[in-house]
């Protein structure tokens, strides 16, 4: 997971608390699945996370929370070379994921 977060923030995707954060929701994503970070993990299962989470946290956390988990996807898949993000990359969810600067 260390590796997840210094990827977000060498490629200044966020900064290191919201990177924290991002850490957090896909830990207690895959504890919630009973699973290992990296483990393979349904669609389904994202969706009852979020659902699950939906009743306890604020809009803007639960979508934090999706945002997490598939950047993490994202990061994990096979083939994607580890702290590497080009223009036009993106996310599991299929949305180009943006940088914070035009010279990163």
């Amino acid at each position: 997971m260390e590796g997840f977060k210094s990827y977000l923030l060498s490629r200044h995707v966020m900064n290191d608390k919201k990177a924290g954060f991002y850490l957090y929701w896909v830990r207690e994503f895959y504890r919630y699945c009973d699973k290992h970070p990296g483990e393979a993990v349904k669609t389904e299962d994202i969706d009852r996370y979020l659902k699950h989470l939906s009743k306890h946290r604020e809009e803007w956390q639960v979508k934090q929370a999706g945002e997490a988990i598939q950047l993490y996807l994202f990061y994990t898949r096979p083939g994607h070379p580890r702290g590497v993000l080009g223009k036009g990359d993106q996310d599991g969810s299929g949305r180009t994921l943006q940088r914070k600067c035009a010279r990163c």
